[in-house]
């Protein structure tokens, strides 16, 4: 038996500390989500609500998730840079002394089961470990397969080749108000300066969709690590934009609290162009703006917010997930975002626009970039664009 649990635990940490395997790092991205999960559930009672100095909300919470992220991730690389949302000056701050009732076995047969998972959506294979009910104990031998080796030396990188941005918990202001509907956590890795592999985590579920075992968590995960694949865990079918149904124009999400001023006349005359619907959606929270686009439930298809508000660590598991299913996120110029940049330099200057349909995104992008010509050359603001602008009237996604 001790044997067996050695061999497991070898299996997660390659021969060196810089060395890391890919499919491991995923799977600890997955058990991180789910472990932070469980602080963010315990301290809705008592969360200890505060303003940062940026003036942002920040509970207990988010410092206890964002630890317990930093240290599962850190079982399968302790050197792998990881860019979290609460700098080190609040973890250091809060951190210590914060009663929680998760145990390490908890996290430890987590991590056994998710990388059982990600082996197998990697080799194409259909068995979902993390549906499965409750966790079962190491001492549980029928898990343990000795396949999950995968032989592919290219998935064996250096860690200084990656990166992993952590927002600990999406939503703090409406967590801390006792609102729990579009609080998330959201973890992505970055492979080469390219986001590769991404997770979003609603701590308390996600309408009729299934959760992780018995934690009460929803997971969305996926990449191009996995061969350009998304998955709900738990579920054996990869996941898929829905099509548009006929007669119906996209819609657009914005912020709840930021939808005036250049959004709403952008978006007005996208509408007035055939692009999207009239009525664009108010949504609050990164997390919940990208879960949206992914799964679409309400023809949701381009995130439209062309300055500043968000930060790296708010975009990066979407960025991950949008480019597995087709999409695409970028600055309001249409370039890639810089996921090399430091903690300090992470706030997302020059916007964002995240669509699931690239065609909408080019579009958009397109005519946002005339439009900031002709505020530069004196034609007037958005509200004088020319309908006439659209290159095809019938690119409204897919």
């Amino acid at each position: 038996m001790q044997h067996d649990k050695k061999r497991k635990a070898e299996r997660m940490m390659p021969e060196d500390e810089k060395s890391v395997h890919l499919l491991d790092l995923a799977a600890a991205a997955i058990t991180a989500a789910v472990a932070a999960a469980r602080p963010i559930q315990e301290f809705v009672s008592d969360n200890n609500a505060r303003l940062k100095t940026d003036g942002s909300v920040v509970t207990d919470a988010d410092i206890a998730a964002q630890g317990y992220i930093t240290r599962t991730l850190r079982q399968v690389s302790p050197s792998v840079v990881i860019v979290g949302e609460e700098s080190t000056e609040e973890m250091d701050m809060h951190q210590e002394g914060l009663s929680l009732t998760t145990e390490d076995n908890y996290i430890v047969n987590i991590m056994r089961l998710a990388q059982e998972e990600v082996r197998n959506r990697y080799l194409g294979r259909s068995e979902c470990p993390l549906a499965e009910g409750k966790i079962p104990s190491m001492s549980d031998d029928s898990r343990a397969n000795d396949d999950l080796d995968v032989d592919d030396s290219s998935l064996i990188v250096d860690s200084d080749r990656l990166r992993v941005f952590v927002d600990p918990l999406d939503g703090s202001k409406a967590y801390a108000s006792g609102d729990y509907d579009t609080v998330t956590i959201l973890i992505a890795i970055i492979f080469d300066g390219r986001p590769y592999f991404g997770v979003i985590a609603k701590p308390f579920g996600y309408n009729h969709y299934p959760t992780l075992l018995d934690t009460k968590c929803f997971v969305l995960y996926g990449g191009e690590l996995l061969k350009s694949h998304a998955y709900f865990a738990g579920v054996s079918e990869s996941c898929a934009i829905p099509p548009l149904p006929v007669n119906q124009s996209p819609r657009a999400i914005i912020s709840s609290s930021r939808c005036a001023g250049v959004v709403k006349e952008f978006c007005t005359k996208l509408a007035a162009n055939n692009l999207i619907h009239p009525e664009p959606l108010n949504v609050s929270g990164a997390g919940e703006k990208s879960l949206r686009l992914i799964i679409g439930k309400e023809q949701e298809r381009l995130w439209f917010f062309p300055k500043e508000g968000t930060s790296l660590w708010d975009v990066a598991a979407s960025d991950a997930l949008l480019r597995a299913l087709g999409g695409k996120l970028t600055n309001r110029y249409g370039q890639e975002l810089d996921y090399g940049k430091s903690r300090q330099d992470s706030a997302n200057t020059e916007g964002i626009i995240a669509s699931n349909d690239a065609v909408l995104h080019a579009e958009c992008i397109r005519l946002f970039q005339k439009q900031l010509t002709s505020e530069k050359n004196g034609a007037g603001k958005f509200s004088d664009m020319n309908e006439d602008d659209c290159q095809n009237d019938d690119n409204k996604g897919s």
